[in-house]
């Protein structure tokens, strides 16, 4: 039977779940937007919604429709959201949004809720079941944690980019360190190296840390970034994992086993700027919808990189619910999906560059994020800034520190 996705009138996103986004309040609006496996009168396939309300037209393309923008175009919702049901796809599915603009323009976007997207160079998103596919065993680690004071506990963290730590061609040439590989100089690398997986990364530098008496791995940014050479600090995925060490549920597994080991996980958090990149963020309905207009704000002319618009409502949205994605199932249950990002702990990047210094509309979202966690430690690695935010748990809220990254 061949089924008309414009026949299935979507469950999916309400008018409340709008109206909460457009005010900047629905942190779980990544169950909403993106790509959702699912069925609508018992037929199933994958509800997709994006957010592009300056668009004239925004089509879904993918491995599905022969990348043909004309075959799956999208309904728009209260002239915000475009939303289609596309039934009898499902997890695998390779898609693009082709967003035209008021001029007639094409733009070929990735999805900015995705949560897995092909190696690069290739950029398109791949549909996850994301609740189903890893099952949690850090029951233990979890229960801890939550008897547990991080005030009074010692902490000793080991900072690694994983794309550097250790290469897999490299190995013969490691010391041995009680029986453990040391990590290789990136400079020595032989030619023709390549990057751990996940699983590698977890039966390699999981006991090395812990033989060394570390009790967090902090994880330079994971999300998902074009260049190597960023070391994830621009990132165009921000919901997810980098496929550089493999898909999702491999990076669970990596936390997972880092939490059964008793290890934490931080995991560095870039939301002060993004890249030009044409299949990310920037320009994306073909107007300044996730950066500021006004270049003076709005660029790191000395990054080549863009600026978010603090200002708007639907944007603070997407930074504060990235964040809250990775904490709530870590505090909660450890993730349905988001659980694979944290422990209890985040880094902070913020812009201070250019002559801009972090406004009151920047100091609202780091308060939101504060305010919708109490149970978050957050820590610094700069503070002396922002030493009145910077309160002890008895003057404030549980916020220890500030990790800036200063352009």
């Amino acid at each position: 039977m061949i089924y008309d996705p414009y026949a299935f009138s979507s469950p999916f996103l309400t008018d409340e779940d709008i109206y909460l986004f457009s005010e900047g309040n629905h942190h779980r609006i990544y169950e909403k937007l993106g790509a959702h496996v699912g069925k609508i009168n018992k037929v199933a396939g994958v509800y997709f919604a994006v957010w592009a309300p300056n668009a004239r037209n925004v089509s879904i393309i993918g491995d599905f429709n022969n990348w043909d923008g004309r075959e799956h175009q999208m309904r728009k919702r209260n002239n915000t959201i475009w939303e289609l049901f596309v039934p009898e796809i499902g997890a695998g599915t390779v898609y693009k949004y082709e967003i035209k603009n008021s001029e007639g323009h094409i733009y070929e976007k990735s999805d900015p809720y995705g949560f897995y997207r092909e190696v690069r160079p290739d950029t398109a998103s791949i549909v996850v079941d994301i609740d189903n596919i890893y099952q949690w065993n850090d029951e233990q680690w979890l229960e801890n944690r939550r008897n547990s004071d991080p005030l009074k506990e010692p902490v000793s963290v080991y900072e690694v980019h994983l794309g550097s730590w250790l290469h897999a061609s490299s190995e013969e040439k490691m010391p041995l360190l009680n029986g453990e590989a040391d990590p290789v100089i990136v400079s020595e690398l032989n030619s023709g190296s390549r990057f751990l997986s996940y699983y590698e990364l977890a039966e390699k530098l999981i006991p090395y840390v812990k033989e060394m008496g570390y009790t967090h791995i902090e994880v330079l940014p994971i999300a998902e970034h074009p260049f190597d050479g960023s070391w994830g600090y621009q990132v165009t995925g921000f919901y997810s994992p980098t496929s550089r060490f493999g898909p999702p549920e491999d990076f669970m597994y990596f936390v997972d086993q880092c939490h059964e080991n008793g290890i934490g996980v931080i995991l560095d958090w870039v939301p002060g700027h993004f890249p030009k990149d044409s299949h990310g963020l920037a320009y994306f309905d073909g107007t300044h919808l996730y950066e500021h207009a006004d270049p003076r704000i709005g660029e790191h002319k000395e990054w080549g990189t863009l600026v978010f618009n603090y200002g708007r409502h639907e944007v603070k949205n997407f930074l504060v619910a990235n964040v809250l994605f990775g904490l709530i199932s870590i505090i909660l249950m450890v993730f349905g999906w988001m659980r694979w990002l944290l422990c209890y702990t985040v880094t902070i990047c913020v812009r201070m560059g250019n002559g801009y210094p972090m406004n009151t509309v920047e100091m609202n979202i780091l308060k939101r994020l504060i305010l919708s966690r109490k149970s978050i430690f957050y820590y610094s690695s700069i503070s002396l800034v922002f030493f009145l935010l910077l309160k002890s748990p008895q003057n404030g809220r549980r916020f220890l520190g500030l990790f800036m990254m200063v352009g």
